[in-house]
């Protein structure tokens, strides 16, 4: 792979642009060396932005061109499942958006590939990397909060207000909605904290009508609100609710609370900032360990 892995980018949305993009632009061990969009302006555009050689509007044609050793693909919901078993067919290592597939059938196959291959796969959850939520998860780890008994996680956004068609709300395309876009990122956190889940139980609720697909057809609709509660293997219990379709002037933005034995750790995140807090409830205040 020569000096730096050479990185191919499926994918020129705003996401692209916000995530993917900023972090590979001066990686030590990577860089991005291919940009694939199906709007050959907007592809050259980014490539132009962003110093990126070789452009393609065919996916195909990028994973076969010699220039990529592997890829990224953040691209609509229904296109993960082709893109990727193409790419583990080349044995390239790749990082793939959630939710991984359409349905259940298509993320096991994709899952089963990879380890028949012994490929190197990754979805980006990427909540596990925030500091704030790295420090909750060591309290609980180092036994600082004590035995955890319940979780409660919440996730609000705006975007899904206004009614208009986009394909992340069409079932036949996206596959799910709130639960395989935003929650599913609570569903992570929830096992990353508290272990394997043994009980589960949802709701999910379409609030916001939307308009036809821009050619006039119908389409069945994916949920824009759901509520998961949870209960784990530890004994603990959760609670995640998620939601598209509230205005970010009230109460947007991300928390997390774990309720144990010893404490309360809060972590907070809105569109002004991020803070984490603890809050000793059961128990005397103790300082919090060296490095922490």
């Amino acid at each position: 792979m020569g000096d730096k892995v050479r990185v191919g980018l499926v994918g020129t949305s705003w996401w692209a642009e916000a995530m993917y993009l900023p972090a590979l632009a001066d990686h030590p061990i990577g860089r991005i060396t291919a940009v694939c969009g199906r709007d050959r302006g907007r592809a050259t555009t980014v490539a132009d932005d962003w110093s990126i050689p070789h452009v393609y509007t065919d996916w195909v044609s990028m994973l076969g061109g010699g220039e990529i050793d592997a890829v990224v693909i953040a691209t609509p919901n229904e296109t993960h499942y082709e893109i990727t078993m193409a790419a583990l067919s080349r044995d390239m290592p790749v990082l793939c958006e959630k939710p991984l597939g359409l349905s259940v059938a298509e993320a096991n196959k994709m899952a089963e590939v990879a380890a028949e291959r012994n490929a190197i796969t990754m979805v980006p959850f990427t909540y596990r990397f925030m500091p704030t939520n790295q420090f909750v998860k060591q309290l609980i780890v180092d036994g600082y909060v004590g035995q955890p008994y319940h979780l409660s996680m919440r996730y609000f956004a705006g975007y899904a207000r206004d009614g208009t068609y986009a394909w992340r709300f069409d079932e036949a395309k996206a596959g799910s909605g709130i639960l395989g876009d935003l929650g599913s990122h609570w569903l992570d956190m929830a096992r990353w904290f508290l272990g394997e889940v043994i009980a589960v139980s949802a709701h999910r609720d379409n609030f916001v009508p939307r308009d036809p697909r821009p050619d006039g057809s119908t389409y069945k609709q994916v949920e824009d609100s759901a509520v998961i509660l949870a209960r784990f293997a530890c004994g603990a219990s959760s609670r995640c609710r998620s939601a598209q379709s509230v205005g970010r002037a009230r109460r947007s933005g991300r928390s997390t609370s774990s309720i144990c034995t010893e404490a309360v750790a809060r972590c907070t995140r809105s569109t002004i900032g991020t803070r984490c807090r603890r809050y000793a409830v059961c128990a005397p205040a103790r300082p919090v360990p060296p490095g922490r």
